[in-house]
């Protein structure tokens, strides 16, 4: 339909969220185009508009996912641990290198009064990042079984087999063969088909566990016609359950770890999985594979990649 896209996305959680914005950096044209932005979670507070106040949070819908599928404690923290050692380990292999890029940034800490330059503002500590720092591969199961329920008291979803919030941005360039031809692209991969389902907001981890089975019958294929997969690791729950409902080989799903340990920067994860997976499929002289995500709200998304 189209010979050239660019998709891609930028997230700047840091500046929108108030418990992780400790320092209150503000963006006034995020304040105009999105008023609300910057308040708390409040149903009762008229500013904050409908859209913001409808959906419950992702945390609340994963406890709820926990609780009706009856993933315990363990099994996601299980599955959490593994997330750490996977990437702990891709890292040190150097698989994420390639698709990273450098950059400069002030990195500020919890600042005293005494740290301060007499006009107020603090010292702009400059920092080269080249390399994701949400992973703890120090990570141990007695750790995370340790760590209090972060959004239910009693439950079962914990900071430690949660995503961690996290910034980002990525982009894809998608062409078609001929424009790859004619400019001299070389391809990491094809892109074949897509699949979008709605769900029940309250049940939005639901969305891959609905939308790979319709891809693949867009496609006439089977799960065993499928090499890899990358499902973003919104929380452990979801993930486990989308293993125990598609019946998928633990060996062939977020080889490389994923979300919980690498972080999930909202308006990139999905550029970042199709990088991923295009790569991972070509280490491994496979051929084919998906990208499957859940949606806050209630939607599920899936695409087949091939190499």
């Amino acid at each position: 339909m189209c010979e050239v896209v660019v998709a891609g996305g930028v997230e700047s959680v840091s500046m929108t969220m108030r418990n992780v914005n400790t320092f209150g950096l503000f963006n006034p044209e995020i304040q105009r185009r999105s008023p609300g932005t910057y308040l708390e979670m409040n149903i009762d507070d008229p500013r904050v508009p409908f859209w913001k106040r409808a959906f419950r949070s992702m945390g609340a819908t994963a406890e709820l996912v926990a609780e009706r599928y009856q993933i315990s404690r363990e099994a996601q923290d299980a599955f959490a641990c593994r997330s750490q050692q996977r990437t702990a380990a891709a890292q040190a292999a150097g698989r994420f290198d390639d698709e990273l890029i450098d950059i400069e940034t002030e990195v500020r800490s919890e600042l005293d009064q005494s740290e301060l330059d007499p006009d107020g503002e603090p010292p702009p500590p400059v920092e080269r990042l080249a390399n994701d720092r949400c992973a703890r591969p120090e990570t141990t199961p007695a750790g995370l079984a340790a760590l209090e329920p972060a959004f239910r008291p009693g439950g079962t979803v914990t900071a430690g087999n949660s995503s961690p919030i996290a910034d980002g941005a990525a982009s894809c360039l998608l062409v078609s063969e001929r424009y790859a031809r004619d400019h001299q692209l070389e391809p990491l991969g094809y892109f074949r088909s897509h699949a979008m389902v709605g769900c029940e907001p309250e049940l939005m981890a639901r969305g891959p566990v609905l939308a790979i089975p319709k891809l693949l019958r867009q496609l006439g294929y089977a799960l065993r016609d499928i090499e890899l997969l990358e499902i973003n690791e919104a929380f452990a729950s979801q993930m486990v359950y989308a293993l125990r409902a598609l019946d998928l080989d633990e060996e062939r799903v977020n080889v490389d770890g994923g979300a919980i340990s690498l972080g999930h920067p909202f308006g990139m994860t999905g550029v970042r999985l199709v990088g991923h997976l295009l790569r991972e499929l070509r280490r491994r002289q496979a051929s084919r594979g998906i990208v499957a995500i859940c949606i806050g709200g209630g939607m599920g998304s899936a695409a087949l990649l091939e190499t």
